[in-house]
C-alpha cells in the first residue's frame, strides 16, 4: 500500500489475486482488513457499528465467499437461477413455472451438499447488522 508491504489474511489474499484479473480490477473498493485500523480496538468497534450503513449505502456490493470448491459453481448457478423476489409481495414459489421447479427439484438432491458447504463458510458469521 502505497508502495508498502502489507501483512493480509490468506482469504484476502486470494481474494485480491482473483478481482485484480477480472473485469471490476479499476473499480475502488473498500476492505475494512486494509481500511480499518484492525489494532485500533475503539476504531474497530465504531467502524463495526456503521457497517450496515455503509452496505445500505453502497452502489454496489461484492462479496467474496472465498475460492471456488468442488459444487460451488453449480450450486452458484442454482442461486442465479432462482429469481428474486425480495422487493415483491407475492410468494416466490407459485411464481416459477414447472420447468423451473422441476429443475429446482433435481438440483436440490444433486446440490445438496454443495449448497450446505457454500451456506456454512465463515463469510456468513460476520453479517453486519
Amino acid at each position: 500500500m502505497d508502495g508498502n508491504y502489507l501483512d493480509v489474511s490468506e482469504n484476502l489474499w486470494q481474494f485480491l489475486n482473483v478481482w485484480r484479473s477480472s473485469q471490476y480490477a479499476e473499480h475502488r473498493i473498500f476492505i475494512d482488513q486494509i481500511c480499518v485500523d484492525q489494532a485500533n480496538e475503539q476504531e474497530r468497534n465504531h467502524q463495526v457499528s456503521i457497517m450496515g450503513e455503509v452496505f445500505r449505502g453502497a452502489a454496489t456490493v461484492h462479496v467474496w465467499l472465498g475460492q471456488a470448491t468442488t459444487g460451488s459453481d453449480a450450486a452458484m448457478q442454482l442461486m442465479r437461477r432462482i429469481p428474486c423476489r425480495l422487493a415483491d409481495e407475492e410468494p416466490l414459489l407459485p411464481s416459477l413455472d414447472q420447468d423451473e421447479l422441476t429443475y429446482l427439484d433435481t438440483a436440490r438432491k444433486e446440490l445438496k451438499q454443495p449448497l450446505e458447504a457454500l451456506f456454512t463458510r465463515p463469510y456468513w458469521s460476520r453479517l453486519w447488522y
